[in-house]
């Protein structure tokens, strides 16, 4: 199922992948450890443009978005969207904002934190 590219549609899929058992969600973060665009382009409703922004982005910053979203999505802590609604002509800027930590020991794992990205337009 396809969502709305939109913060309502980000929360409807957050809701799906909390639904899935443990094995289900590790390979649903392995998607999106592998190709996050495609994983983004296989779970949202993108237009033309929006589909050409996504190939255009950095692939260092696509990286970064990747391992930060599939280990919250792993380890079923909140990622969230704060997007503006689409303006025509306008040019893009996104970030990520993320509080995420592991805490690790012998027979220990912890994660906790947030990871929001936002979306903003600009005049050109």
């Amino acid at each position: 199922m396809k969502y709305p590219f939109t913060n309502e549609g980000f929360v409807q899929l957050q809701k799906q992948l909390q639904q899935l058992d443990d094995q289900a969600l590790s390979a649903e973060a392995a998607k999106i450890r592998a190709d996050f665009s495609q994983w983004l382009l296989t779970h949202f409703e993108l237009s033309r443009r929006q589909e050409s922004f996504l190939a255009q982005i950095n692939p260092s910053a696509i990286s970064l978005y990747s391992a930060e979203t599939a280990f919250a999505v792993e380890n079923r802590l909140i990622v969230r969207l704060d997007k503006e609604k689409d303006k025509d002509e306008q040019g893009k800027i996104i970030w990520n904002v993320s509080s995420l930590k592991a805490q690790a020991g012998i027979d220990h794992f912890e994660a906790t934190g947030t990871l929001t990205f936002y979306i903003r337009y600009t005049e050109v």
